[in-house]
């Protein structure tokens, strides 16, 4: 808790330095110290569009070699992301068989047949 004392001379030695504009609230900005800034993120959208086939991954690499700035994969993914540029991975998908193809028979079966080389 601040004393009225230190609050006063406070406001006082604000009025003295500025005036009565010295005992006015200070704006303050709503910009996070961590933030990237926004010429940073057009960077990124703009390599991403030279390189359209590199993933957030391979562009956080190609930006930190050839820009000398590091942004992390998943900043990167997340700038892509709100910008529209991220589209769905293509996933192989494997349908499961009824049946296994290679069958055995015992349980020492299927050992030797995963370590052989």
């Amino acid at each position: 808790m601040v004393s009225i004392r230190v609050l006063f001379y406070k406001w006082y030695q604000a009025y003295l330095s500025h005036g009565p504009n010295g005992l006015l609230p200070k704006s303050r900005t709503r910009r996070q110290w961590n933030s990237i800034p926004e010429a940073q993120k057009q960077l990124v959208v703009d390599v991403a569009l030279e390189h359209p086939v590199l993933s957030p991954r391979e562009l956080s690499v190609k930006l930190t070699d050839e820009q000398k700035i590091f942004i992390s994969e998943s900043s990167v993914y997340r700038i892509l992301k709100s910008k529209g540029l991220i589209t769905t991975p293509m996933h192989i998908l494997l349908a499961a068989s009824n049946e296994f193809k290679d069958k055995t028979n015992f349980v020492h079966e299927m050992a030797n047949r995963l370590y052989l080389f």
